[in-house]
């Protein structure tokens, strides 16, 4: 039973335009005193209700919120609903924070407002963290447009609805995230598109249900994480963003999930993670979908599932059917695989038979036919939003649906309409329009004919055709140093209906970096609530470098000018510095080679003798300079027994031959003994502790490593001997290029 209690406020009208003070008794902001600027955080206090007027402007200052303790009633209409944006485009606002304890809404069957905290026909928009944040109370959010910047439910229990918004363009991050609940969360025919993740479940989440939503392109569709008795059903997700590794459906642990009834699809370009559902560490209930995809697997399964059954399952491109990824077992039956050929849907699945490693997929019994789902109608041809079109031509089809029934607005649906028969409308007013379809397949099934099931668009036509009109603040060229600190003087934007509209002005173009001298292009555009655009006007920024006629300084740490053994690996560290206008680039070449500023060459690679490293390097003004340091590589013994080891290792030469070379080597060092007698006076202590002289003889010996000549000679006779039979020609060259320095050194 729902019961309807109707309630009188009295409240107490704000004509003041800024407000920063806290909301403790009831509070109207009217239509007739918008905008209404936010300059500080303010809370409406337990007790106050504060209603925002139909077509009411709320503006914040930078990262300032509004916090609902009481009761917030902003209920705008289709045609004029409220909004809540920033008050400087380039900053964020703190978004409206419902806290624990503000006042629960109550709804109807239909979702109707009834009593309590709502927020209905609003546009939200680009607030620093989520749009809309609820603790632990339960508000309705419905039909809305909610746009970079998401809503988020946290903290113990909410049974907050979310109904018919349109959630979007929240790139790289979430749609909406349901975080540690455990209340009936019903999140019910939102259009949820642009996103990172449409729809996020983290911890808890138990009873959340989330029905006839389309989930469309985003990175991935829906994802849970430890979520628990969540029912996801009747919903549209589909994926076509490309390069991205993405899922319509992410489930990571948790328990008593169900996944009933959706149209499941990924099509983004192949990746080696891509799947349309990825599942791990959970078994939930997926039966009577329609599931299809061209990535690396439509179903990837870590877990021991057991659930998966009726359900028409398809891949498009070439990947798997299924990927399992874990050592469990899994049970896939009765199952429509896209065809009744045994050996095709045995090759589409990826499992134990593949790899040891991973579970055994069990598949059989599978089922002969596609399952028989409700049918769905596709609309096409769809008006722009918002248009100055009076009229509208709407095209109804989709799959196997040959008849349709349709209603406009608030009325009645029409009597049955073959499916090549247009939807043409004509007279519209400004203001919002729904259209609301449901079609009828070849075997006489009706799509069901609900608010949550058929297929819907709304749209806003507004007959206004003048655009309007951006003008710069300033000057149209401005200068700036290198160094000095950026502000743009912005623009205003103003449009005969719609007035000041600077705050929806986008600012494009370059990305001006006052660190960097260039010239930038700095873009303006806007568009009016009819889509009238205004012509583009652009500034350009110049940001001019202080006169700088001082190459950069190179310091080339490494390598130093002395000599380097072949067997050694060589250090390269070469830096520049430009204290005026900066390092434009540095580049360091070895012997005319290009290589890495900071890296390493090995040196057995490089010919004996000298080497050049030359490093280049100029500024952001222009000037350029070198620098050089030579180097000298060289061999003595034990770099030459380095180097054969090495070419040995490489496989240039046979062990035997390798040994031969070795012992060969060794023979060509001779030691030689001299030694030399030294006559020395020396004073020593005698008689009476008196110094006295004496003379003395003292035999010096000297040993000397001699290099023999003639061994070596017979050395490059073994190698010449050796080459090519054992002996490669690459070690042939390294080892007597050793040799012949060695003689000659």
């Amino acid at each position: 039973m729902i019961v309807a209690v109707a309630a009188i406020l009295f409240t107490q009208p704000v004509f003041a335009d800024t407000v920063a003070t806290n909301i403790t008794v009831d509070t109207t902001w009217t239509l007739a005193n918008s905008p209404f600027v936010v300059a500080d955080t303010i809370s409406v206090f337990p007790g106050a209700t504060l209603i925002i007027e139909p077509g009411v402007i709320v503006k914040f200052e930078s990262e300032k919120k509004l916090q609902v303790a009481g009761t917030l009633v902003a209920r705008g209409t289709k045609n004029n609903p409220i909004q809540f944006i920033s008050n400087n485009p380039i900053e964020k606002w703190g978004g409206i924070a419902f806290l624990d304890g503000a006042v629960n809404a109550s709804v109807d069957a239909d979702y109707s407002y009834i009593s309590g905290s709502a927020i209905e026909h609003a546009v939200i928009e680009n607030s620093a963290w989520s749009c809309v944040d609820i603790h632990n109370t339960s508000p309705i959010i419905a039909h809305s447009d909610i746009r970079n910047c998401g809503i988020e439910t946290q903290t113990s229990s909410t049974s907050a609805i979310i109904y018919s918004n349109i959630i979007h363009d929240n790139a790289h991050d979430i749609g909406i995230r349901i975080a540690n609940n455990n209340g009936s969360l019903r999140i019910i025919n939102n259009l949820i598109y642009g996103n990172g993740i449409g729809i996020n479940m983290v911890n808890g989440n138990n009873g959340a249900i989330i029905r006839a939503n389309a989930i469309l392109n985003n990175e991935t569709g829906l994802a849970s994480e430890s979520g628990n008795n969540y029912t996801i059903e009747y919903n549209t997700i589909d994926n076509s963003v490309t390069d991205n590794t993405s899922f319509a459906i992410y489930i990571v642990g948790g328990s008593n999930g169900k996944i009933l009834n959706n149209f499941l699809n990924n099509d983004a370009n192949y990746q080696p993670s891509n799947a349309t559902i990825l599942v791990a560490s959970t078994n939930p209930l997926i039966q009577d979908n329609i599931i299809t995809g061209s990535g690396d697997s439509v179903l990837r399964l870590n877990c021991a599932c057991t659930n998966i059954s009726l359900n028409n399952i398809r891949n498009t491109g070439a990947g798997y059917l299924v990927r399992a990824t874990s050592v469990n077992n899994i049970s896939a039956l009765n199952n429509y695989w896209n065809t009744n050929d045994n050996g095709v849907i045995a090759a589409g699945i990826f499992d134990y038979n593949d790899d040891p490693t991973v579970g055994l997929v069990t598949f059989e019994p599978y089922l002969s036919s596609s399952l028989v789902f409700p049918p769905s109608a596709v609309l096409t041809a769809l008006p722009t939003s918002p248009t100055n079109q009076s009229t509208a031509e709407i095209t109804v089809g989709g799959n196997d649906i040959v008849s349709y029934k349709y209603k406009f607005d608030a009325g009645y649906y029409t009597e049955e309409q073959l499916v090549g028969t247009p939807i043409s409308l004509t007279g519209l007013s400004d203001g919002s329009h729904t259209i609301s379809v449901v079609g009828k397949d070849s075997s006489g099934a009706w799509q069901i004919m609900s608010n949550e099931t058929a297929t819907t668009y709304t749209w806003i036509v507004d007959s206004d055709t003048i655009p309007p009109v951006i003008e710069l603040v300033g000057n149209s060229i401005v200068n700036f140093f290198v160094g000095d600190a950026f502000e743009d003087p912005g623009v205003i934007a103003t449009d005969d209906n719609d007035g000041d509209i600077t705050s929806h002005v986008l600012i494009g173009g370059d990305l001006v970096n006052t660190a960097v001298a260039g010239t930038y292009i700095v873009i303006y555009n806007v568009s009016d609530n009819a889509g009238n655009a205004a012509d583009e006007v652009t500034r350009t920024i110049v940001v001019s470098s202080p006169l700088d006629v001082e190459p950069p300084h190179i310091t080339i740490t490494e390598p130093q000018i002395r000599d380097y053994l072949r067997s050694e690996l060589l250090p390269i560290d070469v830096a520049a510095i430009d204290i005026e206008s900066g390092v434009n680039s540095l580049e360091t070449k070895l012997d005319n080679i290009l290589i890495p500023n900071v890296s390493t060459v090995d040196l057995f690679y490089k010919t004996l003798g000298t080497h050049t490293l030359v490093a280049s390097s100029s500024d952001n003004a222009g000037n350029a300079t070198t620098s050089v340091n030579t180097f000298r590589v060289v061999a003595n013994a034990s770099s030459t027994l380095s180097d054969i080891e090495r070419a040995y290792t490489l496989g240039w030469m046979t062990r035997s031959v390798r040994d031969s070379i070795i012992k060969k080597f060794k023979s060509c060092y001779d030691v030689k003994k001299t030694i030399t007698v030294v006559k020395k006076t020396i004073i020593v202590t005698g008689r009476n502790d008196k110094p006295i002289t004496k003379k003395v003889q003292e035999k010096i010996e000297k040993v000397e490593i001699i290099f023999n000549r003639r061994t070596a000679n017979e050395l490059l006779k073994l190698l010449d001997k050796k080459r090519g039979k054992g002996l490669n020609d690459s070690a042939y060259n390294l080892i007597r290029e050793d040799i012949m320095w060695l003689i000659n050194n």
